[in-house]
């Protein structure tokens, strides 16, 4: 008899630990506008538990609601309240799309981490959000066969392009200057046709001799 009490109260005493350990994650809105802010509330029971927020690009941590946050890359590590419940306040980014907010969560005491459920929140232009729009400007001039130019996509995102300035189908002689790249990295096609063609020059002296 006394075996089966021991049971029943460690049985007991493990079922009170795991839901102790349960932390419910709710977004105040998930259909928002560029600039706008939403709240992100953890609700926990028991001891205070870690969560590891992994925050899209472009938003940022406004208020940590009485907890601490510590951010690491775009990982927000929340250290929350003992109990109840703790809100955070993010700031969403200009640029108009879907943001997928992963994360997870650990109590105090235990081993393994647990995943929250994958969230999308989608961001619309609206009067602060921005529609990308690309635009390019001027091409630089031609490099080793080679020109630049960059991109804005018109909100905050630019990239540069690329692209051959060679004479469509011929073949390009700067593929057979390489050699001279030891010499000059950045103009080696032009060093290395004119040490070729000095070269010649010199060449047509001594034969004249």
């Amino acid at each position: 008899m006394k075996k089966i009490l021991l049971f029943v109260v460690i049985a007991l005493m493990l079922v009170q630990t795991v839901f102790a350990g349960s932390i419910v994650r709710t977004f105040s809105d998930v259909t928002i506008n560029g600039g706008d802010t939403i709240s992100v509330t953890y609700t926990a029971d028991g001891t205070a538990p870690f969560v590891k927020e992994i925050i899209p690009g472009g938003w940022a941590v406004v208020n940590a609601g009485g907890g601490t946050v510590k951010l690491e890359g775009d990982i927000a590590v929340l250290r929350l309240q003992v109990g109840g419940s703790t809100t955070i306040k993010l700031k969403a980014p200009q640029l108009e799309q879907d943001y997928v907010f992963d994360g997870e969560y650990i109590i105090d005491g235990a081993t393994a981490w647990i995943p929250f459920s994958p969230t999308t929140v989608k961001v619309g232009a609206g009067d602060g959000g921005c529609t990308p729009n690309e635009v390019c400007g001027e091409w630089s001039e031609c490099v080793n066969d080679k020109k630049e130019r960059t991109c804005y996509d018109g909100c905050e995102a630019q990239h540069r392009e690329t692209e051959s300035c060679g004479v469509p189908g011929t073949t390009d002689i700067c593929e057979y200057m390489t050699w001279a790249e030891s010499i000059s990295p950045e103009n080696y096609c032009g060093v290395g046709i004119g040490i070729i063609i000095g070269g010649i020059f010199v060449l047509v002296l001594l034969l004249r001799k």
